[in-house]
């Protein structure tokens, strides 16, 4: 019986290449809705701003801008009748524990749309300790597509939801403020540059 003939090289060359961009394709599209829908850790920014004095007269809350950076993704918060959101206040890089503002009455629910910031006041505890305000904030992603929940299930890969909870950390460490035995209140403070470098393992920072 005669031997089959060897594929021709052209032939076989052609093969890799059009099997290489398929595949590259494929992964360009995957990468690309992950970018655009904000897949990727972090679409929302806390920064701070000032302090602002409470209702009581003490400068116990950090007012912060959050800002939108994703252009699918929206971002949705609780905050009270007078521009009090809802938050915790970490004393280490731990997100398990942590000080948490008291309930936020009134007031209603805040959409922060995509390519869009606002500012809010977070309550700060009075103990006199340091760490970070971080905003309970909801991120809402878009659908996707039929096409590309297909492409996700065919590789096995693992589907986003498209509402979670998340902790937007402030990008600033700060001093919560301090009531002391004589009723006297020292204000809250950012941390210096030299005070963050000494603890930036405490804080999760690089």
């Amino acid at each position: 019986m005669p031997d089959r003939a060897a594929p021709k090289p052209n032939s076989t060359r052609r093969g890799v290449i059009l099997g290489a961009a398929a595949l590259t394709l494929v992964l360009a599209a995957l990468v690309t809705f992950a970018v655009l829908d904000g897949s990727s850790k972090g679409p929302i920014e806390a920064k701070f701003v000032r302090f602002d004095r409470a209702t009581n007269g003490y400068a116990t809350r950090a007012v912060l801008r959050l800002a939108n950076k994703s252009g699918k993704i929206v971002g949705s918060f609780r905050i009270d009748s007078v521009g009090v959101v809802s938050c915790r206040f970490f004393f280490d890089n731990s997100t398990n524990a942590g000080w948490e503002n008291p309930r936020v009455v009134g007031g209603g629910e805040i959409d922060l749309r995509p390519h869009s910031q606002v500012e809010a006041a977070a309550t700060l505890p009075e103990d006199g300790r340091t760490g970070r305000v971080a905003v309970v904030l909801t991120l809402q992603r878009p659908k996707p597509s039929a096409w590309l929940t297909h492409i996700r299930t065919h590789l096995r890969l693992k589907q986003p939801p498209l509402t979670e909870v998340q902790f937007v950390i402030c990008d600033q460490v700060i001093q919560s403020p301090i009531v002391l035995h004589d009723g006297t209140v020292q204000p809250p403070r950012l941390l210096s540059a030299e005070e963050v470098s000494r603890n930036k393992a405490a804080f999760g920072l690089k």
